[in-house]
């Protein structure tokens, strides 16, 4: 944390986060740094949380955002677990993803640069592992399973090397082609589908009546939170584009 100013968001995403056995722990510590503005949990409502996480859930930094897998009986358990303790929640309603594939489609350097302007996912999922940052999960995932090596230009190293500026001014990412964020037209799959029938898809969602208002109020403030991240992530592109001159007078310098 000492390498951070400040963090809009904290998210804890998955596979299915309420799964990691010490997600106590990582709660408490993320919930005590002053720098961390806002946390959440990620979960498809398949899992209830265990008592022990329940003074966390309460703290008024975090909220849980439940995915909609269409298993409308373990949304309703979720549901007035959330309500018994007075714990925020956003429901994902009608969720649907992106078809995945973890191969090379063999995109131009044009082609990579116009998905990586239009993906979301790479400016609202930094994602830290293992020590490094990168501009979102599906990298961090890949750099995991060995798909992609590590290096200064796909991740930058959490421990202060690497110019951070430099970093989240880049306008396209390789491992791009591997993924299928940011490209239009793609056939969408509802979430959860590939599990053939062992959830419960209902075709119903559950919403409380006497919250419909409340719940407008809150998707309205995360709404406004992601408006504010574009706006911070155009700043510090603007900040680093504004510096590049300077910096490179000084390369010069140095020589």
């Amino acid at each position: 944390m000492s390498q951070i100013d400040e963090v809009a968001r904290y998210s804890f995403a998955g596979g299915e986060a309420l799964l990691y056995k010490e997600i106590g722990k990582a709660l408490e510590y993320i919930l005590n740094q002053t720098k961390i503005f806002c946390v959440h949990i990620t979960t498809n409502a398949t899992i209830i949380p265990d008592e022990s996480l329940i003074p966390f859930m309460q703290h008024p930094k975090f909220y849980l955002a439940i995915s909609d897998y269409g298993n409308l009986r373990q949304q309703a358990a979720l549901f007035e677990f959330c309500y018994k303790h007075s714990i925020k929640y956003h429901f994902h309603e009608q969720q649907e993803w992106i078809p995945m594939e973890w191969v090379s489609h063999g995109r131009s350097k044009d082609e990579l640069k116009k998905q990586f302007s239009n993906c979301t996912a790479g400016k609202n999922c930094h994602t830290v592992y293992d020590g490094r940052l990168y501009h979102c999960g599906q990298m961090a995932a890949m750099a995991a399973a060995g798909m992609i090596q590590p290096n200064q230009f796909n991740s930058l190293d959490i421990t202060g090397e690497g110019d951070i500026f430099e970093f989240f001014a880049q306008d396209y990412q390789e491992a791009c082609d591997m993924c299928n964020f940011g490209i239009d037209g793609l056939p969408l799959v509802p979430a959860g589908e590939q599990e053939n029938g062992k959830l419960e898809r209902s075709p119903f969602i559950v919403v409380p009546r006497s919250e419909l208002e409340k719940r407008k109020a809150w998707e309205k403030e995360l709404t406004e939170g992601n408006k504010w991240l574009e706006q911070q992530y155009l700043s510090y592109k603007a900040k680093y584009e504004r510096l590049n001159p300077m910096r490179e007078l000084l390369r010069r310098f140095k020589r």
